[in-house]
């Protein structure tokens, strides 16, 4: 008995042949009858012109051609696929606007009709790209605010499609796509439209009734008719499952008029309302209105949506749910008018008739707390009845704002009304202002603080070190000219009377420190110290407590920058403006080889670096593997070792057993060297079986260094960082591993590992490098260690061992992708007739090892290799692609050939028929 498949592949090269054969012959296609020829004007008659355009393409040929080949036949394809859609009479609906009754005509839109396919469709089929898309440009109003609500509509449509809950208990109809999975022993998953008759068409079986029935029903239904093909599905216990769901629900059609970006007719969801229905087209137009848009049902006007009640959060929203043949009708917008100033939402609103002032503030959220409540002012456009001419077109208004915030009283206003709400005057003047040495400085508030001693005793008194001889109180008088008041401090907190004065508003009152005024009472150090700057006078203070109170002198290496032969001791003479220089041995100081200098009050001491010393301009330098190389000072008798812990000592890579001195050779003859190098041992920095004294009194590192040498630290010629790999997946133990030694390979990372799993994969597992996949037989390397597949690893490389899938992928194009049971043994044929063969635009097979290795194989037909095919490989069918279109230039050199090719295949094709045929007797 024929397969339904070989059926359709028999009807299939008939219908080829027969156009093949008009083509040429211009004449009636021969094997096609008049009932034939009557039946496919009919099966026409049924299909949309989009539909048509696909079946063209499906196979291979351009429209031109098809209505030359369907002229040969008596049929006049262009009446077809030129065919508008069928739409009733019009008809005309009263909407009232304006206070008056507007007459729209308006075709009644007949319901969507779906095509027999299984190509999945939209639920939502909404608005041309150029409104989905293109953004809206911001416009302002003439008050200079953007107008409320319609920055809603700028965003793409396809982001507000409604999202229902569907149940078992779904009525199901024409429209509605359904989505039927098959796991198990078959595994497919394809989404099916159910058409005008109600059914859905599956490949391989009749089509099935499931409209008027619930999901739950049409899910038995299915199951009846795929169990008489498949009896996996209907054995107990079952090897095939069956998932049949609604994937999306058939959509509605409205009409959207008025006001709005695109007028005409749409497909929406089932359970779309006028909100989200409007929402998807872009929404009405700036002309439009937000406040009145009309729902028309059966030629009445059944409700009224206002948007401004989603966008302010009203109790109520009157939203509609629309149904088949609803007209969403946007009319102008209604009276305008503009709000800006110290509002919450300064915008230009819609208001609705009997809608003023009161409600406008209601609208821009209110009034900000910093308004100023005695005046709101009405920028108005005289009306055409009051205007005269040569007089003005413009008037302002002055409200009281109290009125509105607490009294009940309201403003009426018209069409084109600017409000500006105006703030108040930021300029407070009750306080009064301290600053300083005291403990809590800042502004007080004046009505509580008569004196200057009180407001002394409010920021919690004066700190120790305040100066007591002197304070200043700046007062600002009402035309902001201000008076400078000199206070004595210690008087005022003896409270005597003609210095704890009153205080006056905005006073301003600084209490200085003793350090600011009294530069005798500091000291003050610089130069090559940790801590530079001025610091209080002690009694008792010398040179030396004073240089290790600002420290760096007792750390040998900050020292060894140190200039300690001399530093300047600046001290004030009698005068206490003029300043005599002191020379002061520091070093012989810090030594104890000099007796100490005691320090005064007011000295300035400077400490030099050896880098300002001009006359010292000997260095050494030192590079390679230290934490700080460079250029050092050379002081006498430094060594290695001294240059070393200078540069902060070794890194962590470094050889530290022998250093490279390369030195100028200041006895040059003729053809000798102008550089010696020489080699000296390092001290072992490392070494913790030694103290850091008995580190720096060895002899290693004692080499003398001379002016401009250079040292070189050379890094360890072994040492390396630990370099990781990752292993995951079904291996016994996953986890990171270290590489262990030079040229580790992969077999030994996967013993390391436990082996592989019993439920592992071998070959197909996936050897990372960089995050790209080296396309690798682990499984050789596995059996092979050392052999061509066993790559060297290297750091950051990861191995995962994925579960032994058990499947192969078909894809492309076949009748029915997915994935499939894996068979041993068995080749790629198999696996495509499993897949319901290729369809008729397939060119050739891709063939994707576990591995990644790809194979390119031609047809499945007689004469084409068949590989076997390994577990988890993947079958990949790759289509046709279309013929470039020939130049009349080449047409015409080649009509010759075309014709002889052309009418050999008829006959090749005929033989092949006739061998079809006698092979299904």
């Amino acid at each position: 008995m024929m397969t339904v498949n070989a059926m359709h592949r028999l009807r299939l090269i008939l219908l080829i042949i027969s156009l093949t054969a008009v083509g040429i012959t211009g004449g009636t296609a021969q094997g096609l009858t008049d009932s034939q020829i009557q039946d496919a004007k009919r099966q026409l008659g049924t299909m949309s012109p989009d539909e048509i355009d696909a079946k063209i393409k499906q196979y291979g040929m351009t429209r031109e051609e098809a209505e030359v080949k369907a002229k040969a036949m008596g049929i006049d394809l262009e009446t077809y696929l030129n065919r508008p859609a069928p739409v009733p009479e019009s008809s005309l609906i009263q909407i009232e606007q304006g206070g008056a009754t507007v007459q729209i005509k308006t075709p009644m839109i007949a319901p969507v009709m779906s095509p027999v396919d299984t190509t999945p469709e939209p639920v939502v089929n909404l608005v041309p790209p150029s409104v989905a898309l293109k953004p809206k440009p911001v416009e302002l109003s003439p008050a200079g605010l953007p107008y409320f609500g319609y920055d809603l509509f700028r965003t793409e449509s396809s982001s507000f499609e409604p999202r229902p809950y569907i149940d078992d208990q779904y009525i199901l109809g024409e429209g509605d796509v359904l989505k039927l999975s098959l796991s198990g022993e078959l595994q497919s998953y394809n989404e099916y439209t159910v058409n005008a008759e109600g059914r859905i068409s599956i490949t391989g079986i009749p089509p099935v009734l499931v409209a008027g029935l619930t999901a739950e029903k049409a899910k038995k239904a299915v199951m009846t008719s795929l169990g008489s093909v498949y009896s996996g599905i209907v054995r107990n216990p079952p090897s095939i499952f069956l998932d049949l769901s609604v994937a999306r629900i058939r959509p509605v059609r409205i009409f959207m008029t008025g006001e709005v970006e695109q007028p005409g007719g749409y497909a929406v969801s089932n359970f779309g309302s006028v909100f989200n229905s409007l929402f998807s087209v872009g929404g009405p137009k700036l002309s439009g209105s937000l406040r009145d848009i009309r729902v028309v049902r059966n030629n009445k006007t059944i409700a009224k949506v206002d948007i401004y009640d989603y966008l302010l959060g009203a109790p109520k929203v009157n939203d509609v749910r629309v149904n088949d043949n609803d007209i969403i009708f946007v009319p102008l917008r209604g009276k305008t008018v503009s709000i800006k100033g110290e509002v919450l939402r300064p915008y230009t609103y819609e208001l609705l008739p009997g809608e003023n002032l009161k409600k406008l503030v209601e609208f821009s959220g209110g009034f900000r707390a910093r308004v100023y409540v005695d005046r709101i002012q009405v920028d108005r456009i005289i009306p055409f009845a009051e205007r005269v001419k040569g007089g003005e077109d413009r008037r302002l208004f002055d409200i009281d704002a109290r009125d509105i915030i607490v009294g009940k009283k309201d403003h009426v206003l018209e069409d084109g009304d600017i409000i500006t709400i105006f703030p108040m005057i930021d300029k407070k003047e009750n306080f009064v202002t301290v600053e300083g040495d005291v403990r809590r400085p800042g502004d007080y508030q004046i009505d509580r603080i008569k004196t200057v001693k009180d407001l002394i005793d409010a920021a919690e008194g004066l700190w120790p070190t305040a100066y007591m001889k002197r304070a200043e109180l700046t007062r600002t008088f009402p035309d902001e000219k201000r008076q400078l008041i000199v206070l004595d401090l210690s008087g005022v907190m003896a409270n005597a009377a003609t210095q704890n004065i009153p205080l006056q508003k905005k006073d301003k009152l600084r209490i200085y420190n003793i350090y600011e005024l009294n530069p005798a009472a500091t000291v003050t150090v610089t130069g090559q110290v940790k801590k530079p700057g001025v610091m209080p006078y002690a009694d008792s203070m010398t040179v030396g407590r004073l240089l290790r109170s600002v420290g760096g002198l007792e750390d040998s290496i900050f020292r060894a920058r140190t200039f300690l032969g001399r530093s300047d001791l600046f001290r004030l003479n009698d005068d206490l403006i003029t300043r005599r220089r002191i020379q002061v041995d520091i070093g012989a100081i810090l030594d104890g080889r000099q007796k100490d200098i005691p320090i005064l009050a007011g000295d300035q001491l400077r400490v030099y670096g050896l880098e300002e010393v001009q006359f010292l301009d000997h260095y050494v330098e030192i590079f390679g593997n230290v934490k700080r190389p460079g250029r050092f000072p050379l002081t006498k008798g430094l060594r290695l070792k001294d240059l070393v812990l200078l540069a902060g000592g070794f890194t962590e890579d470094a050889w530290s057993q022998r250093a490279e001195i390369a030195r100028i050779n200041k006895n040059v003859h003729e053809n000798d060297s102008i550089l010696t190098i020489t080699f000296a041992d390092l001290p072992n920095l490392f070494d913790t079986s030694m103290s850091r004294m008995e580190i720096l009194e060895s002899q290693s590192g004692s080499f003398i260094l001379y002016d401009r040498d250079q040292v070189f630290i050379r890094p360890h010629p072994d040492y390396r960082v630990q370099q990781q790999v990752e292993v995951t997946g079904y291996v016994r133990f996953p986890g990171i591993y270290v590489i262990s030694k030079n040229n580790e390979r992969l077999s030994d990372i996967i013993s390391r590992a436990g082996g592989i799993a019993p439920d592992g994969y071998a070959r197909g597992a996936q050897l990372l490098r960089n995050n790209e996949r080296i396309r690798n037989n682990v499984e050789g390397a596995i059996d092979d260690p050392g052999g061509d597949f066993d790559v060297i690893m290297q750091a950051g490389d990861k191995l995962n061992v994925p579960k032994k899938p058990n499947t192969v992928r078909v894809s492309g194009e076949v009748n029915n992708p997915g994935l499939y049971k894996f068979v041993p043994g068995e080749d790629r044929d198999y696996y495509l007739d499993r897949a319901g063969d290729v369809t008729d635009s397939a060119d050739f097979v891709l063939v994707t090892s576990p591995e990644g290795h790809i194979m390119k194989t031609g047809f499945p037909f007689l004469w084409s290799d068949s590989p076997e095919i390994a577990d988890g490989s993947e079958i990949t069918v790759i289509k046709k692609l279309p013929e470039r279109p020939k130049t009349p230039e080449e047409e015409r050199r080649t009509s010759f050939v075309e014709v002889f090719k052309e009418s050999t295949a008829i006959v090749a094709t005929t033989f092949t028929i006739l061998v079809l045929a006698n092979q299904l007797k």
